[in-house]
């Protein structure tokens, strides 16, 4: 009898007892995390899984999920340019092979969703000029006054905004770098880096306002970024000087072009090693393709 009142006592108070619970739990607020990202208050910053399991049906990265067009490089990229928290909620991610895809990404660990990291696009404008008190043909470069190259000599060019297409942002590059206002005239050429996951695409175009012009000093002058501009004829050029391989190669092709009095358009891959400096001459210009176009110069 005794034994049956405790145990209804105990029964009746682990009942109570729950119940306050739930009625004390307070509504869940939300707070920021240090990534910028909310939460509900009351849980944990830690991912939900651990480490080594697989998130929302993606597959770990290893010798055995990873196919063998999941090169090392880009393995190597994923690891190095991509966050390593969630920009949707701020957990951390792990590199997994998602499902369906045959390349490591970077997937977070919460919420399951995939960083992926694309090649950088870079444009620029080859800007022609003839100088009038000699006919020469000339071309305008600029000296750079930041790293990458400090110091050596580049076409105005730089990696494309939101919200541009690629002419527009061969014109913006030419008035920052060479306070110059072009007219863009026709592509030129693309040139791919898989070894640093770019795209060049470089245009031809003329000053604007060169005809109004008597001198061609006067239609450009250094930007932010550059310590000198300077209108060189092809001849003239300071191919030792130059600060990176795409610029190198389109040089090259425009000079060939002039020789033959017609311009193509070019498209090739430069391969170079991992870790070789943009400005060295060390590179191979592979699968070229050289378009001969119906303008002539």
């Amino acid at each position: 009898m005794a034994d049956g009142r405790a145990t209804a006592t105990l029964s009746s108070l682990l009942t109570s007892g729950r119940s306050a619970t739930k009625t004390a739990v307070a509504p869940l607020t939300r707070r920021t995390t240090p990534c910028g990202a909310t939460r509900p208050r009351g849980t944990s910053s830690r991912p939900r899984f651990a480490p080594t399991r697989p998130v929302l049906g993606h597959r770990h990265l290893s010798t055995t999920t990873t196919s063998s067009s999941a090169s090392a490089s880009s393995m190597s990229e994923t690891h190095k340019t991509s966050t390593h928290f969630c920009d949707a909620c701020g957990s951390e991610t792990s590199v997994l092979v998602p499902e369906g895809d045959n390349r490591p990404r970077r997937v977070c660990q919460n919420c399951g969703k995939v960083h992926y990291v694309n090649p950088k696009v870079v444009v620029g404008c080859l800007v022609e000029h003839t100088c009038e008190e000699t006919g020469a043909r000339q071309v305008s470069l600029c000296r750079r006054a930041i790293d990458p190259c400090r110091g050596l000599w580049t076409l105005p060019a730089g990696f494309q905004e939101c919200g541009e297409s690629t002419s527009e942002g061969a014109a913006r590059e030419t008035r920052e770098e060479a306070n110059a206002e072009v007219s863009i005239a026709a592509p030129y050429a693309h040139l791919d880096i898989p070894a640093i996951s770019q795209t060049y695409v470089i245009f031809r175009g003329t000053f604007k306002h060169a005809s109004a012009s008597r001198s061609g000093s006067s239609l450009h002058s250094p930007g932010q970024e550059t310590l000198e501009t300077r209108l060189f004829d092809l001849e003239k050029v300071p191919h030792e000087e130059i600060a990176f391989s795409s610029v190198r190669v389109v040089l090259g092709k425009y000079a060939e072009d002039v020789r033959r009095g017609r311009y193509s358009f070019h498209h090739g891959v430069i391969e170079k090693e991992a870790g070789v400096a943009a400005s060295s001459p060390r590179f191979k210009l592979a699968q070229y393709t050289g378009l001969p176009t119906e303008h002539k110069l």
